[in-house]
């Protein structure tokens, strides 16, 4: 089912298990050349060859080199429960210097040699100042993400986690950041998520992650979606 010598192995790994899968791309790999080695990431250009275009080219990459874990690090969407507020997605609004603005973001970061679950708590706490648990009914679905595969390896892994608004311990969360981290928690309720999403970004003239964004989405379209992906109905 192969066709020529150039191969390539994709591993795609769950919690649930391991699907490996053989793909022919057609590229070989002559040398790879170090630019620039930093502390975090080192890039790269690949010089290759595309034997079914009969052509050659370089590649720009960035490769990490921290942390050294195969699950680079993790991504978490915390729901805010409360009997009070009600139930709120929990976003963080963080400084990016790469954009040189503000952006709403999914609490994240990286591995710090950890189990991923463990990392996601730690992230939450460190960013948010909240404590929260995992959705163990959907962590099940969660894959290994490569954020942008066009030009780094870099992975992530998005947890669900419940935060229990009205516990003692959430009422006055403290933030525990890095020196150049300037983070501030924005809280946004699930009854219409959307439209105040949409309003803060205008008002406070930011942006928002890909990965938010798309859950945003998925939460505002899942009812007017439907009569375009609803499968035909199966008999029991």
């Amino acid at each position: 089912f192969l066709k020529g010598t150039a191969t390539t192995e994709i591993y795609t790994r769950s919690l649930v298990g391991s699907v490996r899968c053989v793909q022919e791309t057609g590229i070989v790999i002559n040398a790879k050349e170090l630019v620039h080695s930093g502390k975090y990431i080192n890039y790269y250009h690949y010089l290759f060859e595309n034997k079914l275009r009969h052509s050659t080219g370089k590649w720009e990459a960035i490769i990490r080199n921290f942390p050294k874990t195969p699950i680079h690090g993790c991504k978490v969407v915390p729901i805010g429960k409360s009997k009070v507020q009600g139930d709120q997605l929990i976003l963080i609004l963080s400084y990016r210097v790469p954009i040189d603005k503000y952006i709403l973001e999914l609490p994240a970061g990286l591995n710090d040699n950890e189990h991923i679950e463990e990392c996601c708590k730690r992230e939450l706490k460190e960013e948010t100042g909240y404590v929260g648990k995992i959705v163990k009914e959907i962590d099940s679905y969660s894959q290994l993400l490569y954020t942008d595969p066009w030009k780094s390896n870099d992975n992530t892994m998005i947890y669900f986690m419940e935060v229990d608004l009205d516990s003692e311990e959430n009422k006055i969360p403290k933030q525990k950041l890095e020196f150049a981290e300037n983070i501030t928690v924005v809280k946004f309720p699930l009854a219409g998520l959307y439209d105040e999403v949409v309003k803060y970004i205008k008002t406070n003239s930011c942006s928002i992650d890909a990965s938010a964004w798309m859950f945003i989405l998925g939460m505002h379209f899942e009812d007017k979606l439907q009569p375009f992906y609803r499968l035909p109905h199966q008999p029991h």
